[in-house]
């Protein structure tokens, strides 16, 4: 289908299991020059519904393990963050970032940076972050910015009038997050 880079998340499965499984997409990703991300840890909020940050965080020691076994391109780790908004005050683990990064020598992706302070943000970009997911972000700007438009006088529901506001706001947004990634 013309995909330069394919996600496998096996991290609810037990270590083990995880581990064979992403060995199976590498190798059939592989055979396309498709590079592969993969998961290990669980975030709180919206995955398992885990309520302490704490709990599933990666382990750097099994972050070294699972990339040197699997052959994966790039690993999004668990520090703290959450799928969706927070629910409590993030506390983000800037120091398992670093033992992770000193043991890994590929790309981390920081999943669940939606809402994740910007200083925190900035700091993980510093000590290997290579790559930081903020879906929850844009959906939020953008449907905002659609009930806004909604709400202006003389509103027509058109494909112009209700997308472009949308649009506009999902462009503002990501010039904002690149300014704010670029800051190393």
């Amino acid at each position: 289908a013309g995909f330069t880079s394919v996600m496998i998340d096996a991290s609810k499965q037990p270590f083990k299991d995880n581990i064979e499984i992403t060995k199976k997409v590498v190798k059939a990703a592989e055979a396309f020059g498709v590079s592969v991300e993969s998961e290990i840890g669980k975030l709180a909020g919206a995955e398992g519904n885990l309520n302490s940050v704490e709990a599933m965080q990666t382990d750097p020691e099994e972050a070294k393990i699972f990339v040197d076994e699997t052959g994966i391109d790039i690993l999004a780790i668990a520090i703290g963050t959450v799928h969706g908004f927070y629910t409590f005050e993030p506390k983000i683990n800037i120091e398992r970032l670093k033992k992770i990064a000193d043991l890994v020598s590929i790309p981390l992706v920081l999943h669940g940076g939606s809402g994740t302070p910007k200083e925190s943000v900035v700091e993980s970009i510093q000590y290997g972050i290579a790559k930081v997911n903020i879906c929850t972000e844009f959906i939020a700007a953008m449907g905002k910015a659609y009930t806004q438009a909604q709400q202006t006088e003389g509103f027509k529901y058109n494909v112009l009038s209700l997308f472009d506001a949308g649009r506009t706001a999902g462009k503002a947004l990501a010039s904002e997050k690149i300014k704010l990634f670029s800051c190393k």
